[in-house]
């Protein structure tokens, strides 16, 4: 499984209001599939598994800016979440709040430069994730001699394998600044779905940000230096 293949499975999505833009970002982005949406509500319907990045125009939010962002990280905990601002807007308030912020006029090769590190960024933690996950499930079923949990061993092995390439691949491309940008993100994903009023929503996801990714990205920061 390489990268490539991975960047076929995945999408962008946009929040623009705007036709012009909205028609130009597809048109820029030919690397990975895009999704366009107008309105707030439409980022509910059309957010998926998917979508491992979604851009949101600021002045499309309108008062739904921490629902959706609670929606996105409770069902996608990895997906990287970018806000692109107007010129007036105080960049300086969001950085922690998002994984990235993008100021209008935007051109086409920031955009496609933001968009490639942060696909980059959020197929690597969801990789991670899923070899530890899939390491937890080997070492439980090897320790059964049940032959029908034989054949799932197997099956896992072989998935294990398909994982570590791409992982490889993306590890050989992280140098130590993208390092603390993810560990920023996942810190910011974690605490937005640990804080009281999130608990709810963030028990219904299968994974966390924090863990064995947080614990990959210290070990690959400290080997960058």
């Amino acid at each position: 499984m390489k990268y490539s293949d991975l960047l076929s499975k995945v999408s962008v999505l946009f929040l623009e209001e705007n036709d012009v833009q909205r028609d130009l970002f597809s048109r820029w982005i030919t690397t990975v599939s895009t999704k366009t949406v107008t309105e707030p509500e439409e980022v509910f319907r059309e957010f998926d598994s998917s979508v491992a990045l979604v851009i949101l125009s600021h002045s499309a939010l309108e008062d739904e800016e921490a629902e959706i962002q609670r929606y996105i990280l409770t069902r996608n905990p990895s997906c990287q979440v970018v806000l692109l601002t107007s010129p007036e807007a105080d960049e300086a308030r969001y950085r922690a709040e998002y994984d990235a912020t993008i100021t209008r006029p935007v051109s086409e090769r920031e955009l496609t430069t933001l968009v490639e590190k942060r696909l980059r960024y959020g197929i690597y933690s969801a990789l991670i994730e899923e070899f530890y996950a899939l390491n937890s499930r080997l070492i439980t079923l090897e320790r059964s001699d049940s032959d029908r949990d034989s054949e799932r061993t197997e099956t896992i092995r072989d998935r294990i394998r398909k994982v570590e390439v791409p992982i490889q691949h993306l590890r050989s491309t992280i140098d130590h600044e993208d390092t603390r940008e993810l560990l920023k993100s996942l810190n910011s994903h974690r605490e937005f779905l640990n804080s009281p009023s999130r608990e709810t929503e963030a028990s219904t996801t299968s994974t966390s940000p924090s863990g064995p990714v947080s614990e990959s990205l210290t070990y690959l920061g400290r080997r960058s230096r």
